[in-house]
């Protein structure tokens, strides 16, 4: 919970763990702080789809339209399918060269790209939560600077 967060860490909560992520040097210590910034994620799209979040930057309020992906939408059990998804393809290891060179092309065509693989089988299901939660983790980093 966002919340929780930042009433144990103050407001500045979401940005430290990002710190700590990045200077991270294991992969399971990377695994473990990106699967916290992955629930603060899939939290911010299931507030976001009851009218807006309280983040660490302030009150934001944020317009979908009725076919974009929302949190709230998805089943905890897609929300478990696409965090290992994720980190089947390293993503909570890269996630540190995302954070440090942000760019718009990499928000346009990072979700495309791990989505493209995923054209087989019973994957196809999950595309819109991994659309949707690679669209929040990169809206956690450009917050962080």
């Amino acid at each position: 919970d966002e919340h929780a967060i930042i009433d144990a860490l103050g407001p500045s909560g979401i940005d430290d763990i990002i710190y700590l992520y990045s200077i991270c040097r294991t992969s399971s210590g990377r695994l473990h702080l990106f699967a916290v910034l992955f629930a603060i994620a899939a939290g911010r799209l299931a507030s976001s789809a009851e009218g807006g979040y309280h983040g660490s930057h302030g009150t934001h309020s944020q317009q979908h339209s009725p076919h974009s992906p929302t949190a709230g939408a998805y089943t905890h059990n897609q929300l478990c399918r696409t965090l290992r998804i994720l980190t089947d393809r390293s993503l909570h290891w890269h996630f540190q060269a995302i954070i440090l060179y942000q760019s718009h092309s990499l928000s346009k065509d990072l979700p495309a790209q791990i989505c493209s693989e995923m054209e087989m089988g019973d994957l196809r299901d999950l595309k819109a939560p991994v659309t949707g939660i690679i669209g929040g983790l990169l809206a956690l980093c450009s917050n962080y600077r």
